[in-house]
C-alpha cells in the first residue's frame, strides 16, 4: 500500500526518507516491543 501510492504521489525525495525512516523506525520499536512482551520482560 504505502509503496505504491508514495511513489505515484510523493515526489520530493525528502519526503521520501522522511516516511522511510518513520517506516523503519516504527518497525524496529514493534518487533523490539513484541521481544520484550513474548520473554516476559516488560
Amino acid at each position: 500500500l504505502l509503496e505504491g501510492i508514495g511513489r505515484q504521489t510523493i515526489n520530493g525525495d525528502g519526503a521520501r526518507y522522511a516516511i522511510g525512516g518513520g517506516m523503519l523506525a516504527f518497525w524496529c520499536a514493534y518487533f523490539y516491543l513484541f521481544r520484550m512482551v513474548r520473554h516476559g520482560d516488560h
